[in-house]
């Protein structure tokens, strides 16, 4: 009788070479350079979209902010004009003696009681614009407001237009602080002429929040919002009309915390 052969014993694991594990590593190596190489063209090439989309929403926040600044503003000069004071522009103030050095001090007291002008105060009910406060003045490194004392650089996002009431609805009340204030000022009748061929541009400050240098923001005294990006933020995109000629020229107010 012949015996049953023993059965085989199991193939043994085949020793990973040391070749192929070096091949194993290289192609892993290659995949991720491939997979980051896509990656950066990608973002490359995504970068300006998602860049203009951030500086569109923070455009919009802040016009968002001046519109409601002038709702605020101008129910305050309604009630006024309905008890015969006069309206609170900064020339109408400036005619009747009342001056301020900057924006910050302008707003300061419009949130006052109106005796001491350099403190704001918290009740609504006694401050000039009732409507006025934390909520008013916000935006892209925007500190709030605290009241109990003068408005801060770090609260106030404009530099202000010393227009008056007897001035067109399309002039600039509100201007956004990374606007140059010295360069605020009436266009030439060429520069109105032909804004392409003889535009002045405005400078913008790329490292002044809430906008830099990607644009510039701006609230009408008719109450509009107004948004242009620095290649066309020209004084006669601002200025709409020369300079009147028994009028002085026009200053801004300007913010602490903006581009002077």
């Amino acid at each position: 009788m012949n015996a049953t052969p023993p059965p085989l014993p199991p193939d043994l694991p085949k020793k990973p070479d040391k070749d192929d594990f070096l091949v194993g590593c290289c192609v892993a190596a290659g995949i991720g350079a491939v997979t980051l190489f896509i990656l950066s063209i990608l973002a490359a090439a995504l970068f300006p979209a998602i860049s203009s989309a951030i500086d569109s929403a923070r455009a919009t926040r802040i016009k968002s902010c001046g519109r409601g600044t002038w709702v605020a503003f101008m129910s305050a000069n309604s009630e006024r004009e309905i008890h015969g004071l006069p309206p609170l522009w900064p020339g109408d103030l400036a005619k009747a003696g009342v001056t301020f050095e900057n924006a910050e001090a302008y707003f300061t007291y419009l949130m006052s009681d109106g005796e001491n002008i350099n403190v704001t105060v918290q009740e609504p009910a006694d401050r000039i614009v009732g409507d006025f406060g934390p909520s008013t003045f916000f935006g892209h490194g925007i500190q709030p407001l605290s009241f109990g004392g003068p408005m801060r650089p770090e609260n106030n996002p404009w530099h202000v237009v010393m227009v008056s009431d007897d001035m067109p609805a399309e002039m600039p009340f509100l201007i956004s602080r990374n606007v140059k204030a010295s360069a605020i000022a009436f266009p030439t009748r060429a520069e109105l002429d032909n804004p392409e061929a003889n535009g002045v541009l405005i400078p913008l400050d790329k490292n002044t929040k809430p906008l830099g240098g990607r644009r510039a923001v701006w609230v009408t005294k008719g109450g509009s919002t107004i948004d242009a990006r620095p290649r066309l933020f020209s004084r006669s995109l601002l200025f709409s009309v020369q300079q009147p000629e028994d009028e002085p020229p026009l200053t801004a107010l300007p913010a602490q915390g903006g581009f002077q």
